[in-house]
Order: structure tokens, then C-alpha cells, then sequence
């Protein structure tokens, strides 16, 4: 009998393991949709804060797929709590994904059926996410006294009422409105829809407060209801930027980060947790063989390689239309983990800003307003960045204090060209970008680089250094973008002897064809 019961126990736990597992591939499913629909929908009509705010729910869809697969990897947590946590992270994937969609049909007046079911669902999820908040906290802090048990029945009972609330609204405008527009509006009646998520604060304050966990794991608890509540008030003042999803997502961040991963083994954030990381930070890097099979009229090749597990380089490069490529590449003030999210960021912002159109010198003024505005780490990042008229091998480029480019003109080779820049991004913010322009002829191209190339160093101090890059670069002009990155990282390693690399290495080469 005993033995009955151990082997039901085992397999209620497999099974419960089995569907955390399978919750990972419904948080990719959604950063997957979340980034087709955007691409499916474009940024024709959409008004600026419009398309930040998708492109940063996007980034957090995305994270939340980072955090899922950490997670999926810490196995020594209660699993009660590891259910819970799942299912919430879930939660707010989908209510991250609702929020995208309904901006994505916004003011579309044939999609305003869309728009209202998004909201809804949107509210209704809303309340799952509050209810698994409370789930967790009562998990993850051990409340079991009386108070904790009739809140908890309180949420279950009010659920169904607010949830037909929300039903009604698809009728009659109840918390909002979508006008023949297909425009999204609140009514007066929209605090009503908080009330919900408002029952269970001062049981769980109290509850907090006078548990026996040590500080850091109370004030993460509590950004549960603070940092959400913090968003739902300033959306009030800033409507068009999605906040208050994202900020449970920030909650649910601080909470894997200090109560989560504070209770599994060490390795859960040591090497396995960083190579988790790196494996994650170079998937979101294009990968450049076979990136454009039916082009002829171009060549580029990319790499990136970390002095750590993960690093704050990155590059990206991605055709704008038919007869337009962005090419750049940045590097981060830091190296690790913080340099990586910072990078992760940086991309988003830049990736979303250069498809609205614009040349690159207002691209990155507005990346520097806008990361300038949420850098308390006060991280800064160069950047070079160049848009590529693939008609005529026109060039317009701006460098955010980077290394200088080397371009090759036919009959020279690659030399580098010391052309104005501006500051860094975020680092003097509101300075001006000043732009620069040349034209490539078929044949001639461009090398881009971060300083851990030319700094690479030996153990006599002597430094890879500029001179010997170049010498690298004209040693065969016949050769491949591809061809001539490995043969780069090849003999910087050879320069080095065995000295550890000390700053992440990254390089772009492009040649262009002509048609």
C-alpha cells in the first residue's frame, strides 16, 4: 500500500514536471507570434509610441522565454512553487501578448472587433495573473493562517463576476471602449477593474511583512503589487507605452533573481546558467550563412565572439526593403550579464527605430533619447551604423563614438577612414549625431570591428593594434566576407599565444556586388 502511494507521488510529480516542460514551448510560441504579427503588420500608421511599445513587449515576450528555460533548468525548488511560478510566467507571457496585439490593430477601424476581443481577453488574463501573484506569495512565503484562507476564497468566488464584467464589455462598454475607428479608450468606470487585483494587498502585506524571510526576498514579494499597480497608474499619464503588463513581468524577474534562484544549488547560476545565457544571446544574433540565398548583389558575413560566457558586442544586419541594408555594430560599456541585457536592449530599440524609416543620424538621436531615459546603470554603448542603397552603393552612415571603419577602394585595399562621430549612446545624452556619406563600387566594401580586435594583446604587452588588422585584410582581396573573418580570428588567437582573450571580439565584413 505504502508503495502504491510513493509510485502515485512519483507520477503525479513526473507528470506535473512534464507540464512545466511543455509551458516553455507555449512562452516561445507566443514571442514567436508575437514577432510575426509585428513583422506581418509593419509600422504603416502606427504612431511612434505605438511601436516602441510593441517593440519592447516583444523584448519581454523574449525574455520571458530566457527566464522559462533558466528556470526549467533549476530543479531543486519545491514543486509546488516551481508549478506555480511556471504558470505564472505563462500568465504574463499572455497577457504581454494580448497587450501587443490589441496596439498592433489599433486605430484600425476593419480590425476593431479584434481590438475589443484582445482587450477582453486581455482583462480577463489579468486576473489570472493577480490570482497567481497570490498563489505564489502564499506558496513561496508559507502562508497558511486563516486570513490567507478566506482571501484566497474571496479571488476564487470574485473571479467569475469580473470576468462576466469583462464579457459584458464586448456588448456594452463597461471599462473600455473600441470606437468605428477601432480605436481602444478607457471609461469612466475603468478603476472598477482594479478592484481585483486590489483584495488580496493587505493580506499579503501583512503576511510579508512578518514572515521569516530575510529582507530581500519581502521587497521582492511585495513588487508583485507595487511595480503593477505602479504601471496601471502611470498608463494614466502616459497612454501609448505599455507599462503595467511589462511590469509584472519585472516583478516576476526580481522574484526568479532574488527568491527563486536564492533557493536552488549554485549551479543553477554559475556555468550552466551562463551557457544557457550565451546559447540565448547568440540565437537572437542574425546568422549569416545562407541569410540572403537569392542575392547577388551582396556580401556580408558576421562573429561575435565573448571574452566571458556572454558579452556586450552584438551586430545586426537586415534588409529594410528590396534596395536597402542596415548594417551595424556595437559594444556595450561592460562585459557579462550586465553588458549582455543591456546589448539585448540596445538591439531591440535599434532594430524597431531603423525600420521606422529615417536616416542613421536620427535613428540613433532617438536610440539615445530613448535608452538615455531608462539607463539607471548608466551603461553606454558605440555604435556604427550605416544604410546601404544597394541600387547604387550609396552609403549613409553615422558612428556613435566606434572604432573607424575600414572600407576598400579598388586599386587601395582596405584602409581606414576617420570620419566625424558623435558621443556613445546614453552616455552625453541629447548630443548631436553628425552623419557622413560615401559611395562603394562594385567590389569595394566595409569592415567593421569592436576594439577587442585591435586591443587583443600577448603576454609582452604588445597589442594586435590596427596595422597588422589591415595587413590581415588586403593579405587576399579575392577571398570571401566569410573566408576573411575566420582568417582574422585566426591569427589574432595566433598573435595572442595563449593570452586569454580579455574583451568580447566582434566583426562584420560586407562587399558589395553592384547589379
Amino acid at each position: 500500500m505504502v508503495k502504491n502511494i510513493r509510485n502515485d507521488k512519483l507520477i503525479a510529480l513526473i507528470e506535473k514536471e512534464k507540464l512545466i516542460n511543455g509551458g516553455f514551448y507555449v512562452t516561445f510560441g507566443l514571442a514567436a507570434l508575437g514577432m510575426f504579427f509585428q513583422i506581418l503588420r509593419g509600422f504603416d500608421g502606427m504612431e511612434p509610441a505605438w511601436a516602441i511599445s510593441t517593440g519592447i513587449e516583444i523584448l519581454a515576450l523574449f525574455t520571458s522565454v530566457v527566464v522559462y528555460y533558466g528556470f526549467l533548468h533549476n530543479r531543486e525548488s519545491d514543486i509546488t512553487v516551481r508549478t506555480v511560478f511556471a504558470t505564472l510566467l505563462i500568465s504574463t507571457s499572455f497577457s504581454i501578448f494580448l497587450d501587443e496585439i490589441a496596439w498592433l490593430v489599433q486605430g484600425i477601424a476593419r480590425f476593431s472587433e479584434i481590438n475589443r476581443l484582445s482587450n477582453a481577453l486581455l482583462y480577463i488574463n489579468t486576473y489570472v495573473v493577480a490570482f497567481m501573484f497570490w498563489s505564489y506569495l502564499v506558496s513561496a512565503f508559507n502562508m497558511n493562517d486563516k486570513a490567507t484562507e478566506i482571501t484566497t476564497r474571496i479571488l476564487i468566488i470574485c473571479f467569475i463576476p469580473a470576468t462576466v464584467l469583462v464579457l459584458i464589455n464586448l456588448f456594452i462598454p463597461f471599462h473600455f471602449v473600441v470606437d468605428e475607428t477601432g480605436t481602444y479608450s478607457r471609461t469612466a468606470l475603468y478603476p472598477l477593474s482594479m478592484i481585483y487585483y486590489l483584495i488580496p494587498v493587505p493580506v499579503a502585506s501583512r503576511n510579508i511583512i512578518i514572515s521569516k524571510e530575510v529582507w530581500q526576498e519581502k521587497v521582492a514579494g511585495s513588487t508583485f503589487y507595487i511595480l503593477p499597480l505602479l504601471g496601471i497608474v502611470l498608463s494614466f499619464f502616459l497612454f501609448g507605452i505599455s507599462i503595467s503588463s511589462v511590469c509584472s513581468l519585472v516583478s516576476i524577474l526580481i522574484n526568479y533573481c532574488v527568491v527563486i534562484s536564492k533557493r536552488e544549488k549554485k549551479y543553477a547560476v554559475t556555468k550552466n546558467g551562463l551557457e544557457i545565457a550565451a546559447d540565448i544571446q547568440e540565437g537572437i544574433l542574425p546568422k549569416t550563412e545562407n541569410a540572403f540565398p537569392d542575392r547577388k548583389d551582396f556580401e556580408i558575413a558576421a562573429s561575435m565572439t565573448p571574452a566571458l560566457d556572454v558579452g556586450g558586442d552584438f551586430y545586426d544586419f537586415f534588409l529594410i526593403d528590396d534596395d536597402h541594408l542596415a548594417i551595424l555594430i556595437a559594444d556595450v560599456s561592460d562585459k557579462g550579464i550586465p553588458a549582455a541585457l543591456f546589448m539585448t536592449v540596445s538591439k531591440v530599440f535599434m532594430n524597431t527605430r531603423i525600420q521606422m524609416g529615417g536616416s542613421p543620424s536620427e535613428i540613433l538621436a532617438y536610440v539615445d533619447e530613448r535608452i538615455s531615459a531608462e539607463n539607471e546603470a548608466g551603461m553606454f554603448v558605440t555604435v556604427w551604423l550605416g544604410i546601404i542603397d544597394l541600387r547604387t552603393g550609396h552609403v549613409e552612415a553615422c558612428n556613435a563614438g566606434h572604432d573607424y571603419p575600414a572600407i576598400s577602394r579598388t586599386g587601395e585595399g582596405y584602409r581606414v577612414e576617420k570620419t566625424p562621430h558623435g558621443c556613445p549612446i546614453a552616455f552625453l545624452p541629447g548630443m548631436p549625431y553628425p552623419g557622413i556619406s560615401f559611395d562603394l563600387k562594385p567590389g569595394e566594401g566595409i569592415f567593421l570591428y569592436t576594439d577587442g580586435l585591435v586591443e587583443a594583446q600577448r603576454r609582452d604587452g604588445k597589442r594586435f593594434g590596427m596595422d597588422r588588422m589591415l595587413e590581415v585584410l588586403n593579405t587576399n582581396p579575392d577571398e570571401t566576407c566569410e573566408q576573411m573573418l575566420k582568417k582574422m580570428k585566426k591569427e589574432v588567437d595566433k598573435f595572442a599565444d595563449g593570452e586569454q582573450q580579455f574583451d568580447d571580439i566582434t566583426m562584420l565584413g560586407f562587399v558589395y556586388k553592384g547589379r
